[in-house]
């Protein structure tokens, strides 16, 4: 009975092991969705497959905030369209509007090392005047302008301390050859010709007037870029798995304060303007 009973239990454990389906699941520590208890991985590449792993994502949130000093201490003051600013000129001056490209987008620790994010996208770039070629990017050019909220540049799998963030302030290299009309996909940041101008994409765009009484006007159609880096606050920690959010501040009062509207021409304001723009931005928590 005992020798009967024992090759039944055997048949028994035989079956429902032939009967129970592994579980699948992500088996990547970096992802959201990371399972413990997975008994097969997902296939395919680290960002694509059958049962994806979903990852974390690098999110910028800008604002137009400036700090100005009063007798209570200092205060926070969020740019508005048309508000009045002074330069050291004393010029009085106020945006209108303005859209810029960050390209080129990379975290780096303490000890130096850079980190991009994921994943890629797919360009077409000029080739001649009637055609274009197809060039893989990184998936790191985003578009701000004053009414832009949180905005995800991609996936990104690193965490801990980070201490500075480095971009690219426009366009350059292939970016900048983006044939417009190929572009197809409608959430692009270089699908729009709002920023496309004699057949490159503009660093920024916009207009400014000064001297506001008089109603003068400018035109901000800047073409060039130039690297920026950014010290990141020491205490800004991001956890493993979760989306890194950096706030960036802009303080456009920077950017045009040793400008004069009257005496630069637009050759000189386009070269003091991008010798201004690294302190422009500043990164808080």
């Amino acid at each position: 009975m005992k020798i009967q009973f024992a090759a039944i239990l055997l048949l028994t454990l035989l079956l429902l092991a032939a009967c129970s389906t592994p579980k699948r699941g992500c088996s990547d520590i970096r992802a959201v969705n990371f399972s413990f208890d997975a008994d097969e991985p997902c296939s395919g590449s680290v960002i694509q497959g059958d049962c994806p792993c979903v990852y974390p994502k690098l999110v910028f949130s800008p604002s137009a905030d400036y700090t100005i000093k009063t007798a209570k201490g200092d205060s926070i003051v969020q740019w508005k369209t048309d508000g009045l600013l002074i330069n050291k000129v004393g010029q009085k001056y106020f945006l209108k509007r303005y859209s810029f490209y960050l390209s080129d987008i990379r975290m780096s620790d303490a000890a130096g090392s850079v980190f991009t994010i994921a994943d890629s996208i797919s360009v077409p770039v000029k080739q001649t005047a009637s055609d274009s070629g197809t060039i893989t990017l990184l998936s790191d050019i985003i578009l701000i302008g004053e009414n832009s909220g949180s905005i995800t540049v991609g996936n990104f799998l690193h965490s801990g301390f980070f201490r500075n963030l480095g971009f690219t302030f426009g366009l350059e290299g292939p970016q900048n050859q983006a044939n417009i009309t190929s572009i197809k996909m409608p959430d692009s940041p270089l699908n729009t010709d709002t920023m496309y101008l004699r057949n490159e994409y503009r660093l920024l765009g916009g207009k400014f007037f000064y001297e506001t009484e008089a109603g003068k006007a400018g035109a901000l159609e800047i073409g060039q870029s130039k690297k920026v880096n950014i010290p990141i606050p020491t205490d800004l920690f991001f956890e493993p798995a979760t989306n890194l959010t950096v706030k960036l501040k802009i303080d456009f009062r920077k950017f045009f304060d040793d400008i004069d509207f009257e005496k630069h021409s637009p050759t000189q304001m386009e070269s003091l303007l991008l010798e201004n723009c690294r302190a422009l931005f500043s990164v808080s928590k």
